[in-house]
């Protein structure tokens, strides 16, 4: 919950995009000029007029989106190490869930299934490329 003053809208939805956005606006509320975000491309005086040492908007644009691709590259890096994870525990699993085979009282491990360890085998393959 946010607090008095301070309003946050939930984005709609994105294809593609794994995490949630939302707007975030304020409304007779305070913010100390210390907890704004700042640097070349711009920052509050103490005056409280928005100063920059780019005069050219575009390029404020540009230097401040270049931040996101980085925070794309770290957040897929995650991805791929609990992805690696998540994989290890269902081969693991699957190698240990015994369940009915084709010959009556014969149980067989759930990974000797081609329609379990085919989906598997292509996540490995993939999370191994991406390592």
């Amino acid at each position: 919950t946010a607090l008095p003053g301070v309003r946050v809208r939930r984005l709609p939805g994105r294809m593609g995009s794994p995490v949630d956005h939302c707007l975030t606006s304020f409304d007779r509320y305070f913010v100390p000029r210390d907890a704004l975000l700042a640097g070349k491309q711009g920052r509050i005086g103490e005056d409280g007029r928005f100063t920059s040492e780019l005069a050219n908007r575009r390029r404020r644009f540009l230097l401040s989106i270049g931040r996101v691709t980085p925070g794309k590259l770290s957040m897929s890096a995650c991805a791929v190490g609990s992805a690696r994870v998540t994989l290890a525990i269902a081969v693991r699993y699957a190698g240990h869930r015994l369940v009915s085979g084709s010959r009556g009282a014969q149980r067989v491990p759930v990974y000797a299934h081609r329609t379990h360890h085919g989906p598997l085998a292509g996540a490995m393959a993939t999370v191994f490329a991406m390592s």
